[in-house]
């Protein structure tokens, strides 16, 4: 999806001519209404709950929009505006700063991770340019295979370190009973469309009666019991409203 939305801003500015302005331009209004489109049918654009095919088809195509409008932005800033490799890299590395402190800050999450999603684009674009472009251009000169070799490196390292800190969370989580994708840890996600549970972090629930994180035993009709009555047929001790009893026959205290 990054090579299709970036061949989509270079055959545009490159083989049709058209202007950065103009590209960047109508991007960003596309992002904007695939945002707007997004959230007005399922009420919210949190990544996190992507989990139907429609959200998903959202997500691809905000994802599009993002890397061609990244793509034009970079190029616009650059290249039209003359700012350079060097000068590009350090407004957008200051930009995705802002947004940090923001989140740090309390700033809504969804929004915040959004608009650094955006920025990181024209950010790698500018340091792919920085660290590949001859010096004569205003670059490093390393080449576009020794760039492409660093980049590379850099992701694998990264993605490996997050999967190796999350599975060892995850083993440690399960270990001291804290959830993990354990039975307690277990708890509905409800979704207009989809009442399926999926394993997601969060307080640790344990399941009354065995069947299940906070639901209590069913009776032999397949009926859900309440606790009241769960309580009544095993004649169990609870505290109810300020002062003790214990049915199945026993006295009030």
């Amino acid at each position: 999806m990054n090579v299709v939305g970036t061949q989509i801003t270079d055959a545009l500015t490159d083989g049709l001519d058209v202007s950065l302005y103009l590209s960047t331009s109508v991007f960003a209004v596309a992002l904007a209404a695939t945002f707007a489109i997004w959230y007005a049918v399922e009420r919210t654009l949190s990544i996190h709950t992507i989990v139907t095919t429609r959200r998903e088809l959202f997500y691809w195509a905000a994802i599009l929009f993002t890397f061609a409008l990244g793509t034009a932005a970079g190029d616009l800033t650059t290249e039209a505006v003359q700012l350079g490799f060097q000068l590009g890299v350090i407004v957008f590395g200051a930009l995705i700063a802002v947004v940090a402190l923001a989140y740090f800050g309390g700033a809504n999450p969804v929004l915040t991770f959004w608009i650094a999603y955006v920025l990181t684009r024209p950010l790698g674009a500018s340091l792919g340019d920085l660290l590949s472009q001859a010096q004569t251009y205003g670059g490093i000169g390393l080449g576009t295979i020794v760039t492409s070799a660093v980049f590379l490196t850099v992701i694998i390292v990264l993605v490996a370190s997050t999967c190796l800190r999350g599975s060892s969370a995850i083993g440690s989580d399960r270990r001291a009973g804290r959830g993990g994708c354990s039975i307690q840890a277990w708890r509905p996600l409800r979704f207009p469309h989809h009442r399926r549970r999926y394993c997601v972090p969060g307080r640790q629930r344990r399941p009354r009666g065995g069947e299940g994180p906070g639901q209590g035993p069913r009776d032999v009709l397949g009926r859900r019991r309440t606790r009241a009555e769960a309580a009544r047929a095993g004649g169990v001790a609870y505290r109810r409203q300020g002062h003790r009893s214990r049915l199945g026959g026993v006295a009030r205290e």
